[in-house]
């Protein structure tokens, strides 16, 4: 019964928020990115990680995992409701000096990143042992991937299409590496920049293109976790051949995030896993700048949950943050917490009616970042990536705001010294 209830509610918020005549924003991508990541309810079952002695076996999903499914997609629902029908402002317009060098700068940045990851890292960035490569990765990768992502939306958000292919060349060697989670940011934000200068429409029936772009990029990333290891190893004809095998599209569903981030939901509701929350209180750490270096690390949810119900597992797991949620507080705190994320959604989509292009493609990032992202991660982790996107964009806005003020004294030395000489 819950499985049919959930299924019905996906296929109405699918076809509202596809032929519904209304403005694209973050609700969409809400909606759609839980369908995503509550895939494993259409067929019933997720699957366990697997151990060293443990193998990947399925597990049928529980009623009251239905129902935390079901409680937000339909919140979002609502949500979405209000927000068509309250009156808003068709633009606002922020006034905001400093963007003229703003991607300029951001690919400055991401280029002194890479170089300086490729420099510090060496031959490990290439190994296929991707624990290895992580464990060799430093804060200048974060600041080469996130440069670049902002750089590229912020470019597409001012039609300079030149300069956002460098920053999406600079986002596919991440890719190459083996990350695809910024990519799939920066595809998102591009999606709903170019929906949503199309104002009120129906999505699916005016916008074929866009949605064609947008399933292409969805293929894309779900398809190349299952073959990026052949890619970095050079075995181009074994890809070849698992293109044309149906075991390719299987296993990049049945192995993809959203069947280890549900057995995590699942599994905390049937053991009635509960924690004290005590682990909110570093959420304010996440808040300083290089926190960790100085001792104030928060800590995760994973740190709780897969020693206890996953100890066997002998790699990191994704978070789930509605696991997270009902393990502290049970229906109340989970109940509130979804209210809160819609409500994030509610203000994100006002925000994109903001003409300034630097500012739009700020919000863009930055809510994509929540509206999508936030359903495999802890509530730490997310606060640490809100923060990259907004520091990252202020950095680029004052030292692009830097260069205009040299260029402005540079020129007025210029004339000050044709004026003494009185050419």
């Amino acid at each position: 019964m819950f499985q049919l209830v959930f299924i019905l509610v996906s296929v109405f918020g699918v076809l509202y928020f596809s032929v519904a005549k209304r403005q694209f924003d973050f609700f969409t991508i809400g909606f759609f990115s839980a369908c995503i990541y509550f895939m494993p309810g259409y067929f019933g079952f997720t699957l366990y990680p697997p151990g060293s002695n443990f193998p990947r076996l399925p597990v049928m999903l529980l009623d009251e995992t239905y129902m935390v499914m079901i409680a937000l997609l339909v919140v979002i629902l609502m949500g979405a409701f209000l927000f068509d029908f309250i009156p808003k402002k068709a633009e606002i317009n922020l006034p905001l000096k400093g963007g003229k060098y703003f991607v300029h700068v951001a690919i400055g940045l991401a280029i002194i990143g890479c170089l300086a990851t490729i420099i510090l890292s060496g031959h490990q960035l290439l190994s296929t042992n991707k624990r290895e490569m992580m464990e060799s990765l430093s804060r200048w990768h974060i600041l080469w991937v996130m440069s670049a992502s902002i750089g590229a939306v912020v470019a597409f958000s001012q039609k300079k299409f030149g300069l956002m292919f460098v920053c999406v060349i600079l986002l596919l060697f991440d890719v190459y590496i083996g990350f695809r989670s910024s990519f799939a940011m920066v595809l998102i934000s591009l999606v709903v920049l170019g929906f949503s200068v199309k104002g009120k429409s129906r999505m699916i029936l005016e916008n074929k293109v866009l949605v064609l772009f947008s399933m292409a990029g969805a293929l894309f990333i779900f398809v190349y976790k299952s073959i990026y290891l052949a890619v970095k190893g050079g075995a181009w004809g074994s890809i070849a051949g698992r293109f044309t095998s149906s075991d390719l599209y299987v296993e990049s569903v049945l192995y993809s995030e959203p069947f280890t981030t549900q057995v995590i939901l699942n599994e905390v509701i049937r053991t009635n896993f509960h924690i004290s929350g005590d682990h909110f209180v570093g959420l304010l750490n996440n808040l300083l700048l290089f926190s960790p270096s100085i001792g104030l690390k928060a800590e995760s949810f994973n740190s709780k949950f897969q020693p206890m119900l996953f100890a066997y597992h002998d790699a990191g797991m994704a978070n789930n943050i509605w696991a997270e949620m009902w393990s502290v507080g049970g229906w109340m705190l989970l109940s509130v917490f979804i209210i809160m994320f819609v409500g994030v959604l509610f203000f994100g989509s006002y925000l994109l009616r903001i003409s300034n292009p630097v500012i739009k493609g700020g919000v863009a990032l930055f809510f994509s970042y929540w509206a999508f992202y936030t359903h495999r991660n802890d509530i730490a982790y997310q606060v640490v990536l809100e923060k990259r996107v907004f520091l990252v964009w202020l950095a680029c806005i004052v030292l692009s705001y830097l260069v205009v003020l040299w260029g402005r004294t540079l020129k007025n030395k210029k004339l000050s010294y044709v004026n003494r000489k009185g050419w």
